[in-house]
């Protein structure tokens, strides 16, 4: 049998490696660097269960990655919401990337035009030649007819006819950085051309260093498409973000360029412990109790274990247990704790016969002598007790008056 448990906002876990971020995808920029999980959880683990818990991350990140402590299985451990099994005590771990809203760089978007970055490609209001580029609102306005105007989100772009030399630098600026940091580079790119082959081809590089594959738009004209890139930033303090042309084929080598940012990569990771605690109360009677009809017994868990007793005696709820023998009889107890764990004890009365006393000895005597009398019984091994208070078989008495002994 498994017990089903929701945890809102139990979260763990994540390598920035595992951004799962496609081609046509939009990067999420969030300001948010924070994930605070609820507190500790108890379970009360009353029949040996097993527990599905349903995690769920409290906020929206880039991605997500759960893990758990003692080999526990989690179903989807990079979505937001999944599940785990659990027989036993466990401490959930989630790790969430966030992408840092601020772009690091100026005129990422082209709307001041053609500033704050350095190409090798000439500038030209007629880019029928390759190696040529234009900032503006529509590539159809330098490029003639025969291209599309691409229009994206109503404001200017870079335009390029890309050169016919590989690592020519097609777009290339600077910016501040932290040591020992990641970051995402990304960039809007399309085909402005009216051809499907040979078309541009672009690569991120920073600092030198080239990022990730070589990368061409869709061949369907005016497909903005946000490509990206991760850079794990070990000791600069400034990185040059550079964009390279790869293509080296006269036609199809048209491009429009957007939205070129860098952003930090932050990864935030916080925990919390599901207890499974076990039932494991005991409670303690007599084994056996000899007892004689009319005796009063009582009867408590004697157990170091505390909680609510109610016995089988009419459902009787109490510490202890009052009552009178008159038969032979099986009495249960039903322990439960603050937990609502459960342990049950048992113990037998077993009514004794009454042993048959005979006393024996001459009844009558004289003022000033002393008789003996002597009590016998049918069952062996009786304890005697007289009015007199003596506790010997046979007792010796001198009567001044008529006087029963018993």
């Amino acid at each position: 049998m498994k017990t089903i448990v929701t945890l809102l906002g139990l979260l763990i876990g994540t390598s920035l490696n595992v951004i799962a971020l496609s081609a046509p995808d939009t990067v999420l920029h969030t300001k948010s660097c924070t994930l605070t999980l609820p507190p500790d959880t108890v379970i009360i683990d009353y029949t040996n269960n097993s527990f599905i818990i349903n995690l769920h991350s409290p906020v929206t990140a880039n991605s997500y990655h759960w893990t758990a402590s003692n080999g526990a299985s989690i179903t989807h451990p990079d979505s937001a919401s999944t599940t785990a099994t659990i027989t036993q005590t466990t401490t959930f771990y989630l790790t969430c990337n966030f992408i840092d809203s601020q772009n690091l760089v100026f005129n990422g978007d082209f709307e001041l035009g053609d500033t704050g970055f350095y190409t090798e490609l000439i500038f030209n209001n007629n880019m029928m030649g390759q190696g040529w580029y234009n900032v503006g609102y529509n590539a159809q306005t330098y490029l003639s007819c025969c291209y599309y105007n691409c229009p994206h989100n109503g404001g200017k772009y870079f335009i390029g006819n890309g050169a016919t030399t590989p690592n020519v630098i097609a777009y290339q600026t600077n910016v501040n950085v932290s040591p020992n940091c990641d970051y995402i580079f990304s960039a809007d790119f399309c085909n402005v051309s009216n051809l499907v082959t040979d078309l541009s081809l672009l690569q991120f590089s920073v600092n030198g260093q080239t990022l990730g594959n070589i990368f061409s738009p869709t061949p369907g004209p005016c497909d903005w498409r946000e490509l990206y890139e991760i850079w794990h930033n070990t000791s600069a303090t400034t990185a040059t973000l550079t964009l390279l042309n790869q293509n080296t084929i006269l036609s199809g080598n048209d491009f429009g360029l957007d939205n070129v940012a860098l952003r930090q990569i932050c990864t935030v990771t916080d925990s919390m412990t599901v207890f499974v605690n076990p039932c494991n109360i005991t409670a303690q009677l007599p084994s056996n109790i000899d007892a004689c009809k009319g005796d009063t017994i009582k009867l408590w868990n004697m157990s170091s274990d505390s909680g609510i007793c109610q016995w089988s005696i009419n459902n009787y709820v109490g510490d202890t247990l009052t009552l009178i023998a008159d038969s032979s009889q099986q009495i249960f107890l039903l322990l439960t704790d603050s937990n609502g764990c459960e342990a049950t004890a048992s113990t037998n009365i077993n009514m004794q016969e009454s042993p048959q006393v005979t006393i024996s000895g001459n009844t009558l005597t004289c003022l000033g002598s002393s008789i003996t009398l002597t009590a016998t019984t049918d069952t062996e091994g009786c304890d005697f007790l007289w009015n007199t208070g003596e506790t010997s078989s046979a007792i010796t008495v001198s009567p001044n008056v008529p006087t029963t002994y018993r």
